[in-house]
């Protein structure tokens, strides 16, 4: 993601978490999430130890995938209207490529997700390491892709 890329990637992120995610945290949660995702929280991460796709159609920005530690996707949210598309699975797709030339012995990739994204993280072949986990208000589903010889 281009520097000049981040507030419309940022208004997304927003908007979807609004409107998708928020309903199913507590306040608390919800109040996490909106920390790390102000301006500064979140360009402070990504100059550190995060690193951020975005996914275009027709020039505007319609999905954000943002994967920390080379292994751990953090965000990926795509706009409703783009849903099913192949948008989210190309974006992880393209993390991983950058993941694996960065820890060519990466071994598997992680995600917390939230109880509403679980069905579409299967579909690109993550699997569930266990049962709905709570920190910070910010309900979640640990998952993990396992990186096979020869992908």
């Amino acid at each position: 993601m281009k520097d000049e890329e981040f507030p419309a990637a940022r208004r997304l992120i927003r908007r979807v978490f609004l409107r998708d995610v928020a309903p199913l945290f507590s306040r608390k949660g919800v109040a996490t999430f909106m920390a790390f995702l102000r301006s500064g929280a979140l360009r402070e991460r990504l100059r550190r130890d995060l690193f951020a796709l975005v996914a275009r159609d027709a020039g505007r920005i319609v999905g954000v995938v943002a994967v920390r530690d080379a292994s751990h996707v953090s965000l990926l949210f795509v706009t409703p209207s783009m849903r099913g598309r192949g948008v989210a699975g190309t974006l992880v797709e393209k993390a991983r490529a950058i993941c694996l030339r960065r820890r060519p012995r990466l071994a598997a990739m992680t995600v917390n997700a939230s109880p509403n994204a679980v069905v579409a993280y299967e579909r690109m072949g993550f699997e569930r390491l266990g049962r709905l986990r709570v920190k910070n208000g910010i309900g979640f589903i640990p998952m993990r892709f396992t990186i096979r010889a020869g992908r």
